[in-house]
C-alpha cells in the first residue's frame, strides 16, 4: 500500500475540527481508500495566509488514480459548501516504512 498526502491552506478562523471531520468522512465514502492503516490528519504550519493541513489517505497501489479522481474533487466540493477554498495543494505518495517531510 502507498500514502497519497494532500496539503492545502485553509484560512485563519475556519473550524479545523470540522475540517478534519470533512476529510475523514471523504476518505471513508471513498471505496478504494484503504481504513487500515487510518487516514492521517495534522494541522502542520501557521502561515501568512492560513493553517497548512495535511491529509494522508492509504490505498492499495493499482487504485492510484480512482482514489485521486474521487477524493480531490470530493473534498474540494465539501470544503466549498462550508465556505472554504483551499488556498494551496500539493499531492505527495509515499512508500511504506518511508518517513514523509
Amino acid at each position: 500500500s502507498r500514502r497519497m498526502d494532500l496539503s492545502f491552506v485553509v484560512p485563519y478562523g475556519a473550524d479545523i475540527a470540522e475540517i478534519e471531520k470533512i476529510l475523514l468522512d471523504a476518505a471513508r465514502e471513498t471505496p478504494a481508500a484503504l481504513a487500515n492503516p487510518p487516514p492521517f490528519f495534522m494541522p502542520d504550519q501557521l502561515g501568512p495566509n492560513g493553517t497548512a493541513i495535511i491529509f494522508g489517505v492509504w490505498f492499495n497501489q493499482e487504485d492510484f488514480v480512482e482514489v485521486r479522481r474521487r477524493l480531490v474533487p470530493h473534498i474540494a466540493n465539501r470544503l466549498a459548501d462550508i465556505g472554504l477554498k483551499p488556498a494551496a495543494q500539493t499531492i505527495r505518495l509515499e512508500e511504506p516504512g518511508s518517513r514523509a517531510g
